[in-house]
């Protein structure tokens, strides 16, 4: 096959294979925090910054849930090129709705399996996700439109709303 030629539909090289493996890594570290006892100390300390707004806090969980639903949805099911290229978008969703998923574990099924450090490593570990995206667009030369800014904004008070609803939840259950 040519490489040279544009229409192929399908092109992974090696700045992909780059990519790809550094976005592995990024997620086994954000596990590996959330299950060590770094995670726990962590949320430990913000939990005790929170004190007594732990139950008000956990009610912007459903924004942070039903607000990455309906925007991996938007993201995924519209081409609007304000929000391209999509890879750090899509997981730092995604890395959200995990996050917001996480505290279910505990409260519908009981488990207490270091469910909520998984949850605060994710819920901090999508800030930077929100960045790369920014980063990566500036790289490929895109301009920085009021729909990009748009985006960046909802996506920062989505990682804030599932930050403070997980450790708002930590500081509830007095972990």
């Amino acid at each position: 096959m040519d490489e040279s030629r544009s229409d192929q539909p399908l092109r992974f090289g090696l700045k992909d294979l780059m990519l790809a493996t550094g976005v592995f890594g990024y997620f086994c570290g954000l596990v590996s925090l959330g299950v060590s006892g770094l995670g726990r100390r962590v949320l430990d300390y913000l939990a005790q910054g929170i004190g007594s707004l732990g139950p008000e806090i956990i009610a912007v969980w459903p924004f942070a849930f039903f607000g990455s639903l309906a925007m991996l949805c938007m993201v995924d099911f519209t081409d609007n090129p304000a929000r391209r290229p999509k890879l750090f978008l899509l997981l730092n969703l995604a890395v959200v709705l995990a996050a917001c998923c996480f505290p279910l574990n505990v409260l519908i099924l009981g488990w207490n399996i270091s469910f909520l450090p998984l949850t605060s490593s994710f819920a901090l570990g999508a800030f930077p996700l929100s960045i790369a995206w920014l980063v990566h667009r500036w790289a490929l030369g895109m301009p920085q439109t009021p729909d990009v800014t748009w985006t960046f904004c909802l996506l920062m008070f989505l990682d804030l709303a599932a930050a403070g609803s997980g450790i708002g939840l930590c500081a509830f259950l007095d972990f």
